[in-house]
């Protein structure tokens, strides 16, 4: 039964809108197997919304690739297109199916076996899926965290906001004009760390990359990188990872108070599964381990609590407080030795991309 459960690594998670992955080396020619086709229409049966496909000539690749990648791929294709894949092709056209955690391993740039975790479910036919990770913050500076741009510019210092008192509720609103994080806290010369003076003095612009890529002497406020190949450095802001800002709350998208890293950490979650999500046919649930737990729907929360009982049910996942490698191309897998890796300062297109 579990193993006709693991099926739905194809039909919900890499389908569920057009996939991108490195393709593996065996077929960048371009040439899938003929079981690789028999399985997109699989796909294509059980999902008929044509505007969910994307380019199903891609996802092809990307489905065979994963096929050599995860250690039960052999398995899987066999249920899926030989002699009984009638019967497991029943089951998943069912419209509600029990919770099932789900753990096996892949490879990853052809060598280490990584873990891979997730629990999925069906609901009145709509496909449910959990990711369950165990978090953590790297910080290049203790108690700071770093903001991309986008970020800053939604976050306000209590300076830049009025509170009311409408039928006895506080209320908080941004005054007329009001600068960002990014445009107060983060412009012009940064605080650097107690005892250094100017230590980037004409470490700017063109010649950031001789800072390091983790600013480690910048305390708070502008940080900066430059990448190999770019004219200009990439910008960033260095903030107090507990120090009470002000902005919309990415989930209840109320406006008030709240840490940094919160924000940062509850936008990870919005952005994707708003991405994910597909009316009638697809939903998915991020779960950050003592963090939002509570904001979950109920019937997540309840899969949660039953099915996840230790704490290598859960994916690592680190929240690093860099300029990441690679001219910016923010992995969740950047490497064999930080495998488990997102930058903060990691774009909101990034974020979604890697956890699909």
């Amino acid at each position: 039964m579990q193993m006709l459960f693991r099926v739905t690594v194809i039909l919900c998670v890499m389908f569920t809108g057009n996939a991108q992955a490195n393709l593996c080396k065996s077929i960048r020619d371009t040439q899938t197997k003929p079981e690789t086709q028999q399985e997109i229409k699989i796909y294509e049966q059980m999902f008929p919304e044509q505007k969910w496909f994307g380019s199903q000539r891609y996802n092809a690749f990307v489905l065979e690739c994963n096929r050599k990648r995860d250690a039960n791929g052999a398995k899987l294709r066999k249920l899926l297109t030989g002699k009984s894949s009638k019967d497991a092709i029943r089951l998943l056209n069912r419209d509600d199916l029990e919770p099932k955690l789900l753990k096996f391993r892949y490879r990853f740039f052809g060598v280490a076996p990584f873990k891979m975790r997730y629990v999925v479910w069906k609901d009145d036919g709509v496909w449910q899926v959990l990711l369950p990770y165990r978090y953590s913050i790297n910080e290049s500076v203790k108690n700071r965290v770093d903001l991309n741009k986008d970020h800053a510019s939604r976050l306000f210092e209590a300076s830049q906001v009025v509170k009311s008192t409408v039928n006895g509720t506080l209320k908080y609103s941004l005054k007329s004009n009001a600068k960002s994080v990014w445009e107060t806290q983060c412009s012009g010369e940064p605080i650097y760390v107690k005892g250094k003076k100017k230590p980037y003095r004409n470490k700017s612009g063109s010649n950031a990359n001789k800072r390091g890529r983790k600013n480690k002497l910048i305390d708070r406020g502008q940080i900066q990188y430059r990448y190999k190949n770019d004219k200009n450095a990439t910008l960033g802001c260095r903030v107090v990872r507990n120090k009470k800002l002000y902005g919309k709350h990415p989930i209840s998208n109320k406006f008030g108070p709240i840490r940094p890293d919160h924000w940062l950490l509850h936008n990870f979650v919005k952005v994707g599964e708003k991405h994910w999500n597909q009316d009638g046919g697809f939903r998915l649930h991020i779960a950050l381990k003592g963090f939002n737990e509570t904001l979950l729907p109920k019937r997540a929360r309840e899969v949660l609590k039953k099915t996840l009982k230790r704490k290598n049910d859960y994916l690592k996942i680190v929240f690093g407080s860099l300029f990441m490698p690679y001219g910016g191309n923010q992995m969740y897998k950047s490497n064999l030795w930080q495998p488990n890796n997102l930058s903060t300062m990691t774009s909101n297109g990034t974020h979604v991309h890697e956890i699909g």
